[in-house]
């Protein structure tokens, strides 16, 4: 018996892996023709502008956290950035970019081998590549490290359906070394996951600790101190509509329709939140239903809580929401096309529309302030959605895939 070769890749998936792959090497001639043209890549680069002068500032021991540096991230961050300051202000700006967006396609591309969260068809591959650029290719163009969270948050979520914790473990320490708040999804896995646990605690020990094996300990509990006291003390919910630095969040939504909320009722929004989205992942897993279900929607929802209700959410953060808006999309088209997909084709199409869409004018934005809450707007839609999907899902019980 010969062996069965595989199916053949459709020109959808071709597209779509080949785009992703454009953009990346797009996003690096951009940066060579900035160079070229201004003598600089200073622009929208957060490598140069914030991470850079961080890793510089490591090694000197300097102050990492001043109120204009941008560095709102652990020690440890800067650290591991000092090997791309090596490369010189336009090497480091380029392969920075690269690694984001390969860290982001390996574990997509695993996911999809895999079929997590459900298989696909080829041409349901392609069609996931091509929505996910427009929802990653702003936060890689300045150089955000969104696109490397996500991509860990998918890897960290197939390998706890693999039994692989400290894979699992490993995802989730990136994470929280690059932008501390998406250990949420740690937290959330290792309450349907208690054997993750250990490697959790064993991984926090070692990122809140290497900084003071590389830098003194004195400098290194200095700057954890600094950076405690700058993120206890900014607040930016005054900002809507004036200075355009308000967190796209659920403060700015409330604010926006002349409901604001205050900082202690978001706070217990925060812990309830969280709290009840692993308590319903646990209620979908003691309904017996199937673990790539269950893990879609801890991943999705936590992505959710992360964009509304997370510390700090910019406009290009949202770029986590491109596969939650995705894979249901694909799954609700195949079951009966535009007639039961059309809510997560008006989802798919309010971000498209705000990543794409030039900005609109200020004057009419201070006027206006809801028109900066396309996405917010659209994340409550997306929670709506998957919340409805979940019950179902638990429901039904045992073997729910589609």
């Amino acid at each position: 018996m010969h062996p069965t070769s595989p199916p053949p890749r459709s020109r959808w998936e071709t597209a779509g892996v080949l785009a992703f792959v454009l953009m990346g090497l797009g996003l690096g001639i951009r940066l060579v023709v900035e160079q070229v043209r201004r003598g600089h890549v200073q622009r929208q680069n957060v490598w140069s502008d914030v991470f850079a002068p961080a890793a510089e500032a490591f090694v000197a021991g300097g102050d990492l956290y001043t109120q204009d540096s941008g560095f709102r991230y652990p020690p440890l961050a800067a650290a591991l950035m000092v090997p791309f300051t090596w490369l010189g202000p336009l090497g480091g700006s380029i392969v920075w970019r690269w690694l984001l967006l390969l860290g982001l396609g390996l574990a997509v591309r695993s996911c999809l081998r895999a079929g997590f969260p459900f298989a696909l068809t080829s041409r349901e591959r392609g069609v996931f590549w091509l929505l996910l650029i427009p929802a990653v290719i702003g936060s890689a163009n300045i150089g955000q490290p969104n696109t490397l969270i996500l991509g860990a948050m998918l890897w960290s979520s197939l390998a706890v359906l693999q039994a692989r914790h400290a894979a699992a473990s490993l995802g989730v320490l990136t994470n929280t070394t690059l932008k501390v708040y998406p250990l949420a999804h740690g937290l959330v896995l290792a309450a349907l996951r208690p054997r993750l646990i250990p490697w959790l605690v064993l991984g926090l020990g070692l990122v809140a600790g290497l900084p003071f094996v590389l830098q003194h300990p004195d400098y290194v509990l200095g700057q954890y101190r600094a950076l405690f006291d700058l993120l206890a003390n900014e607040d930016r919910t005054h900002d809507v509509g004036q200075t355009f630095r308000a967190y796209r969040d659920l403060r700015l939504l409330c604010k926006a329709v002349g409901a604001p909320i205050t900082d202690g009722t978001f706070r217990l929004l925060q812990a309830a939140g969280g709290a009840a989205i692993a308590v319903l992942c646990l209620w979908l897993q003691r309904r017996r239903v199937a673990a790539p279900t269950v893990l879609q929607h801890a991943l999705a929802l936590t992505i959710c809580w992360c964009l509304l209700l997370g510390p700090a959410t910019e406009r290009v953060t949202y770029a986590l929401l491109g596969p939650c808006l995705a894979w249901p999309l694909l799954q609700a088209w195949r079951h009966g096309g535009a007639r039961t997909a059309w809510p997560w084709l008006l989802c798919n199409g309010l971000y498209i529309a705000d990543h794409l869409v030039p900005s609109l004018d200020r004057k009419l934005q201070e006027e206006q302030p809801w028109t900066r809450c396309l996405l917010p707007m659209t994340t409550l839609l997306a929670v709506g959605l998957l919340l409805q999907q979940a019950v179902r899902d638990g429901r039904r019980g045992q073997g729910t895939v589609e």
